[in-house]
């Protein structure tokens, strides 16, 4: 029986990068960046305001005070868009009115905002009354101030988010390379499994691994597909196999059938189908049954999780989403560390993964609390927890205090101040 990581060595090293397609900009979100992009513009393009106010040379205001007001001509108006126009050298002291995102005329320097001035009326035109000085560049955006040729915007194994689609649409990118979609196949085993909406017969159990998967597959870049429920028998799977192989998945994941009974069949079926099994149980609990196969370079590859659901879970965690991560050209995984809350068992030379909770202690420690109900077939732990605590320790028993690393569920954002 091998060590996790070693485990994780082979799946990783049998695990191919998907080659990229371009995807318009409105199915970014989520995609995983596979281009390199360099800024080639000024982001502003040019000198803007910043506020609602008057455009002016800094200068001109040196020397104006509440009791002794800097007076100026109005010379025009500037909104938003309007192009940059050269006015006559010959127009006399003079500012503008200007808006916000509107050019700053040439030889103008600063804006003064309208809540600082004094605005009157004279004749045929409008006056500003300045009141006090004013800094160069007060409340203008420098063109290239956000970003300027040459800047870097985007490296390949980038998970893209909102920031980046706003960074992209600023410098007028309408689509990008990013790894192709990732198909991942999903199908569970057991004559004793009852699909949801079906009346729960007797000695059966319902079938949650598959809406599990399904849910945490279900996310930009990759198309998981379920085939069902494959009884226990290995003429049913190789029909499942078919129709599995005609959609071309990259990866395929079953549930069940991987230990040792009398119908686990699934290690003599995928030798059957020609895969080359890497690994069958790694030392870990939950979900020490593990089988990892690979066609070589002729297929995708298969993993069989046990079919409890916390080892299902476990098994999507921590072997299937790190070759999903490689294929899709994301980095490794960095798990957390915070220290234990409480005191906990563990079987002495397995890796164990256990259903946990990790909150803020209200300083700058975290901590996790590994929670009850650790068997591999208790979801109801799962409603509680946030994360999985990684016990590595060679002792069986391990007290409080003690660091240990942890992984955050997919769906968990924030920690919460420990009650107490």
């Amino acid at each position: 029986m091998i060590t996790y990581s070693q485990a994780l060595k082979l799946v990783l090293s049998a695990t191919p990068v998907l080659p990229t397609e371009k995807v318009e900009f409105c199915k970014l979100l989520g995609r995983t960046s596979r281009q390199r992009l360099v800024c080639n513009e000024l982001v502003p393009p040019l000198d803007n305001s910043a506020m609602d106010g008057f455009a002016v040379q800094a200068a001109q205001l040196a020397r104006a005070t509440k009791e002794d007001p800097i007076r100026l001509r109005v010379l025009r108006t500037i909104a938003a868009g309007d192009a940059p126009k050269v006015e006559n050298e010959n127009s006399g002291p003079h500012c503008y009115s200007i808006m916000t995102g509107a050019p700053v005329p040439a030889g103008m320097d600063s804006v003064v905002r309208i809540e600082d001035v004094r605005v009157v009326l004279g004749g045929s035109h409008e006056w500003v009354e300045f009141i006090e000085p004013t800094a160069v560049g007060s409340n203008v955006r420098r063109a290239g101030e956000d970003f300027a040729p040459g800047q870097k915007v985007l490296e390949p194994g980038v998970a893209l988010h909102s920031g980046h689609l706003m960074a992209l649409a600023s410098l007028g990118i309408g689509a990008l390379e990013v790894t192709r979609s990732l198909k991942v196949a999903v199908l569970a085993t057991g004559n004793e499994l009852v699909e949801l909406g079906e009346p729960l017969r007797s000695g059966a159990i319902r079938n949650s691994n598959s809406p599990y998967l399904m849910a945490e597959l279900s996310s930009p870049g990759v198309e998981p597909r379920y085939f069902g429920v494959v009884d226990d028998r290995p003429e049913s799977f190789f029909e499942c196999m078919d129709r599995v192989y005609a959609w071309s998945p990259d990866i395929v994941i079953s549930t069940g059938a991987v230990s040792m009974g009398k119908y686990d069949f699934v290690e003599p079926a995928l030798g059957d189908l020609g895969l080359e099994i890497l690994f069958h149980k790694v030392a870990i609990r939950p979900g020490k049954p593990i089988l990892f196969a690979s066609h070589g370079q002729n297929g995708p590859l298969f993993f069989g999780l046990p079919g409890n659901p916390i080892s299902a879970a476990v098994g999507l965690e921590f072997f299937v989403r790190p070759a999903m991560r490689r294929m899709m050209g994301l980095p490794e995984i960095s798990y957390g560390t915070a220290v234990l809350a409480n005191d906990c068992k563990k079987p002495r030379h397995l890796l164990t993964f256990c259903k946990a909770s990790v909150v803020s202690d209200g300083s700058a420690q975290l901590k996790v609390r590994v929670l009850p109900g650790q068997a591999s077939f208790m979801v109801s732990p799962l409603l509680e927890a946030n994360c999985w605590a990684i016990l590595d320790d060679e002792r069986e028993e391990l007290e409080a205090g003690q660091r240990v690393q942890f992984a955050l569920f997919s769906r968990s954002t924030v920690f919460t101040q420990e009650e107490g």
